[in-house]
């Protein structure tokens, strides 16, 4: 199945498996780059994780389902027991 997207501006037809992605009990859509948890609600804080850095791996160490989580790619943005997490890039870790 594929859907028209038109977030730019322009429409292209995409696969669904290309935007929505089911891991585990949750269910995660592609918006700008990002992997989003669909219980994410924009008022949520999020903490902020260096992608590959050392807190990203403290943190799969310690939460293990995270992991698969963060599997979808360099960006996520995953609730996990009410703290929303969102993987960056090293550079833009600062405290969140």
């Amino acid at each position: 199945m594929s859907v028209s997207t038109g977030i730019d501006g322009t429409s292209k037809m995409v696969r669904v498996s290309e935007v929505l992605k089911n891991v585990g009990s949750k269910t995660f859509l592609l918006k700008n780059d990002t992997w989003i948890d669909t219980t994410f609600d924009r008022s949520m804080k999020t903490k902020k994780v260096a992608f590959l850095g050392e807190e990203y791996f403290d943190l799969i160490s310690q939460v293990p389902v995270l992991g698969s989580y963060f599997a979808l790619g360099e960006r996520v943005i995953v609730v996990h027991e009410g703290q929303a997490y969102e993987t960056v890039a090293e550079d833009d870790s600062g405290s969140g």
